[in-house]
């Protein structure tokens, strides 16, 4: 008898409905039972799930808000002319 678990290891790991993410935030509310550990809680379940609509993990989602950042950041430096760009692209 042949198993195909290996076929599930691709898979984003889950906590019934929400992302396996959120397994931290609810770890939080069991340990410190307060009402802005619960509201710390929803706000992490709604974040994970707007990455979810978008289809995004939450590493994905950090990397694409990093390199949102960056590409913002750079484009109002005062760097002139961007020398370093117009280098890099003669090379």
């Amino acid at each position: 008898m042949a198993n195909t678990w290996w076929r599930d290891t691709g898979r984003h790991p889950r906590f019934f409905i929400v992302d396996a993410w959120a397994v931290y935030a609810l770890l939080l509310v069991v340990l410190h039972l307060r009402v802005w550990t619960i509201l710390v809680a929803l706000t992490i379940f709604l974040i994970l799930w707007v990455f979810e609509l978008f289809g995004m993990s939450p590493a994905v989602a950090v990397r694409s808000l990093y390199t949102w950042i960056a590409t913002v950041g750079f484009r109002f430096s005062r760097l002139g002319n961007h020398t370093y760009l117009n280098q890099r692209a003669a090379i």
